[in-house]
């Protein structure tokens, strides 16, 4: 299923293996969702296209968590996901936790 998009852009590839990487390195969801964000926004050609991309995205990494078994980042990814409107609301979000957790530090 994945392999189906490289045949519109090859460089999508990269970053699935950027997903996987980041998520190995322990770096949060909402960190994550971010810049997927940002690659969409840089690698698309369109709106629709952007849109495209991150649903894309973001099933992979649905696969990827279920695949790993972690169920935590997996709720974590759908509280996230159902409590934007749109994804420019991730800066703000991943702000806004990343203030919090500071302050908690």
């Amino acid at each position: 299923m994945f392999d189906e998009i490289f045949y519109i852009n090859p460089e999508y590839h990269k970053a699935l293996d950027d997903i996987e990487s980041m998520y190995y390195n322990g770096l949060d969801i909402s960190f994550i969702l971010l810049e997927m964000k940002r690659y969409a926004e840089k690698n698309a050609f369109s709106p629709g296209e952007k849109e495209g991309l991150m649903q894309y995205l973001i099933m992979f990494l649905r696969k990827f968590l279920k695949d790993e078994g972690d169920n935590k980042s997996l709720r974590l990814l759908d509280s996230i996901l159902d409590s934007i409107e749109n994804y420019d609301e991730l800066e703000d979000m991943y702000q806004e936790n990343f203030d919090e957790q500071e302050k908690s530090d």
